[in-house]
């Protein structure tokens, strides 16, 4: 038995689950979930959501896949344009797995912590590869002011903070 990526359509999870349970041999479904926090409303506010959204693992024989392959609300298996489908290392599956809390939720914090007038790099967006410095966090944490050095002239320009990292 080996894993398998399945790409399924929105909101089929538990359609795909469903059928799935019908069929007559082993099989077992990873589809990991990730925790993390929000401030709405100036609150801080845990959300979850599926790692990877519209994807799920399969564990089960080779077989099985063309039975799978039809199976409402798949759209396919991960593979090639041939028709060959990609194995799953396990490790990869064991690292999911065991980044896990108790819960069985992956928790994902934003800690990004810089410290004022460090430069930073921009790594995404409209303004990527440019470096500019970094000034404070909003009160929302989840976006940063930074100095942005254009044309002669310093523009201060807010940005998702997942957008930065550190020029170290």
């Amino acid at each position: 038995m080996n894993w398998y990526c399945i790409y399924y359509k929105p909101n089929c999870f538990k359609i795909v689950a469903t059928h799935l349970s019908r069929l007559e041999s082993d099989y077992e479904i990873y589809s990991p979930k990730l925790k993390y926090f929000k401030v709405v409303g100036g609150k801080k506010v845990e959300k979850y959501q599926d790692l990877f959204p519209c994807y799920f693992f399969l564990k089960t024989d080779e077989e099985n896949l063309s039975l799978i392959r039809f199976t409402r609300g798949v759209r396919r298996i991960l593979g090639n344009y041939r028709g060959d489908y990609s194995v799953i290392d396990e490790n990869f599956i064991n690292s999911l797995k065991s980044a896990e809390d108790e819960d069985g939720y992956i928790f994902f914090e934003n800690d990004k912590k810089f410290e004022k007038g460090e430069n930073i790099e921009i790594i995404d967006g409209p303004f990527k590869g440019l470096t500019a410095q970094y000034l404070y966090s909003l009160s929302s944490q989840e976006r940063v002011a930074v100095l942005l050095n254009i044309a002669n002239a310093s523009t201060k320009i807010i940005i998702e903070k997942h957008l930065v990292k550190s020029r170290a």
